[in-house]
């Protein structure tokens, strides 16, 4: 062959795999690489937390005069439900495998993951808002707890939403790399 016809055939192919749609370039795998990575420490440090929430914050209430051994065990249910909710998503997050699945399958698995996530908050903001306001009830007398659980909960919300909008963007890297519509 000669170098006239390498460079016809090598632009042909060029054409050819630019009119695939499903084609993703080395850059937006590595990309979407990053996303699932970043998905799964997110994830893998919520477990983390969780487990060290459900054993401590439990035994601390448990030993204050305030708090009776259902409240602290309420919250320990909470913790441990999270964790267990927070690992079942980081298993389907790292069960996305870019080498044996095509585009589209990343993309509803990673659609799907965005939706189990979605019910995960379902379950767990109404639990976390009723285990706030027992504990406020329980401490209707002192308004420096009071204000104390007020400002602890803005700083955790603004904490939470933060976590959630870079998840989301995540999760949309991983489907937005494919053409269909889910």
């Amino acid at each position: 062959m000669e170098t006239n016809e390498l460079q016809n055939k090598w632009s042909k192919m060029n054409t050819q795999i630019s009119n695939i749609d499903d084609v993703i370039t080395i850059e937006e795998s590595k990309k979407m690489k990053t996303a699932q990575e970043r998905l799964a420490a997110q994830y893998k440090s919520f477990i983390i937390m969780g487990g060290i929430f459900a054993i401590f914050i439990p035994l601390m209430m448990y030993n204050s005069i305030y708090f009776p051994l259902p409240m602290a065990l309420s919250f320990s249910a909470y913790f441990i439900l999270a964790m267990v909710m927070d690992l079942i998503l980081y298993l389907k997050v790292c069960a996305i495998d870019f080498s044996e699945m095509s585009v589209v399958d990343v993309a509803y698995s990673a659609y799907k993951c965005r939706r189990l996530h979605h019910i995960c908050q379902i379950i767990l903001i109404p639990c976390a808002i009723a285990l706030i306001g027992i504990t406020g009830y329980q401490f209707i007398s002192e308004p420096y707890i009071l204000w104390g659980m007020i400002v602890g909960a803005v700083i955790g919300l603004c904490l939470g939403l933060t976590m959630y909008f870079k998840m989301m963007s995540n999760y949309k890297t991983l489907i937005s790399k494919s053409n269909c519509t889910l």
